[in-house]
């Protein structure tokens, strides 16, 4: 029997890519699977920059070849069976999914979805926090800017590309920021 390669699909910004990592780290951690990432979707990746246990996937591991069709043949055939038997997963729902908790892998399993719930990895929190330390900086740059942070009480704000508030007295409507 093959040894089981979780291989989620990177994409998006830094925090959707943590949310595919982590929850693929999850089932390979229980599952004593390699975890290996999809990583040259659209987008830019971001994960390089963390101390995560994981490589790159080859192109046969990608569906490199005529990709967008075998996506689509594997993700059809895969519908028909059960949840937990599954070589190709997309998330179907946007709430957590507790059958995803459940899969044991066979072989190669594609990941395929946001994931955005703490509790798809609670359950190995301390291993996850270990693995998403932030690796030291090498240049002059980074590392000057970093002793800034340290010299001072910083805060961190996120802005997100996309605002979802409405409209208030006084306030225009939120648009898209480029």
């Amino acid at each position: 029997m093959n040894h089981p390669n979780i291989i989620p699909r990177i994409l998006g910004g830094l925090g959707n890519q943590l949310f595919y990592y982590v929850e693929a780290r999850r089932l390979a951690l229980v599952n004593n699977a390699e975890l290996v990432l999809d990583d040259v979707y659209k987008g830019r990746y971001q994960l390089d920059h963390f101390n995560i246990p994981c490589r790159k996937a080859t192109p046969a591991e990608r569906l490199e070849f005529l990709s967008r069709v075998r996506r689509y043949l594997k993700r059809a055939m895969n519908r028909r069976r059960p949840f937990e038997e599954r070589s190709y997963i997309q998330q179907e729902v946007i709430d957590f999914d507790p059958r995803l908790l459940a899969v044991k892998p066979r072989g190669m399993v594609h990941l395929e979805g946001y994931w955005q719930s703490e509790q798809y990895f609670k359950d190995v929190e301390p291993s996850i926090r270990d693995e998403l330390r932030i690796t030291q900086p090498m240049d002059k740059t980074n590392l000057a800017i970093a002793e800034r942070i340290r010299g001072c009480l910083a805060v961190t704000v996120h802005v997100p590309r996309f605002s979802m508030c409405r409209a208030v007295d006084g306030c225009s409507p939120c648009v898209p920021i480029d």
